[in-house]
């Protein structure tokens, strides 16, 4: 069988329209109306890669970008009020330091009693000693670990008090006296006041330690007021007498015992580390 013929056959099989292929040039094949351009294959080719190319832009559209930025942080370690009721009172508290932190101390005695301030570093050097009502500011720490605050009252500001300790009025005979003890701490003091009514003896006041050593002695007169200080806690004892040896005499007397009272540090604090820290930030 000839090659025209056999492609005649196979185009009936086919499609009718290529039955008139039997015996014509493959030149003249292109002038059917019906046949498509060959061309159309290159087509389809560039669409294949036009998509492509679709799909690369896509992706790297969605690609992110991403830098390490510096955040300045805060972290509350202490928030607090402290009490120290009296002269030498102490207290401690710790807080928690990162190297090269930096820490924010905002100290205050509310009521003004002066205090003795330390703030101690992981290494146990001291980063601030003084005497303060107030405390505001920023330390470094160039080392880990737990710092120390200590504040102790120093008691320079108190409160007076007095208290009574013998009030009366009397007539002494020649001779008799009245006397008592009192136990007082060093720096107490007792404030007395004697005074002679009307016409009569005069008193006189002694005061002795409790070795019966003679402190302080006041002379015969109308009216003794002044005040006596304990050099040093013990007892003391207070005698006033009629040293005349005939004549009796009518007195008024107050004895008062005072006392400084320190006044309590109330002391609020507040410790605050800040810090930077490293971010990714992403778009």
């Amino acid at each position: 069988m000839e090659r025209r013929t056999y492609l005649a056959i196979v185009g009936t099989v086919g499609a009718t329209s290529l039955t008139g292929c039997t015996g014509q040039s493959g030149s003249d094949e292109s002038d059917d109306p019906d046949t498509q351009p060959e061309s159309s294959t290159s087509d389809e080719s560039s669409d294949s890669a036009s998509g492509t190319d679709t799909e690369q832009t896509s992706v790297a559209d969605d690609e992110e970008t991403c830098e390490t930025i510096e955040e300045s942080s805060q972290e509350l370690l202490i928030d607090r009020s402290y009490e120290l009721p009296s002269e030498g009172s102490t207290v401690e508290s710790s807080f928690a330091i990162e190297e090269e932190d930096r820490i924010a101390f905002d100290i205050d005695s509310r009521n003004q009693q002066e205090i003795d301030l330390t703030i101690e570093s992981p290494i146990g050097g001291s980063e601030f000693e003084g005497t303060v009502t107030e405390f505001s500011n920023e330390v470094g720490f160039s080392t880990s670990g737990d710092g120390r605050l200590i504040m102790t009252n120093v008691g320079t500001v108190t409160n007076e008090r007095r208290t009574e300790i013998w009030s009366d009025t009397d007539t002494l005979s020649a001779g008799e006296y009245y006397s008592g003890w009192i136990t007082l701490n060093q720096g107490d003091s007792v404030d007395y006041f004697i005074r002679q009514l009307g016409d009569g003896a005069r008193p006189k006041l002694v005061i002795e330690n409790e070795n019966r050593d003679i402190l302080e002695e006041e002379a015969v007169a109308a009216v003794i007021d002044d005040e006596f200080t304990a050099p040093d806690d013990g007892e003391y004892y207070f005698r006033w007498e009629n040293t005349a040896t005939l004549t009796s005499g009518n007195w008024r007397w107050e004895f008062e015992a005072v006392s400084q009272d320190v006044v309590p540090a109330d002391v609020s604090v507040t410790v605050e580390r800040k810090f930077t820290e490293e971010t990714e930030v992403c778009e």
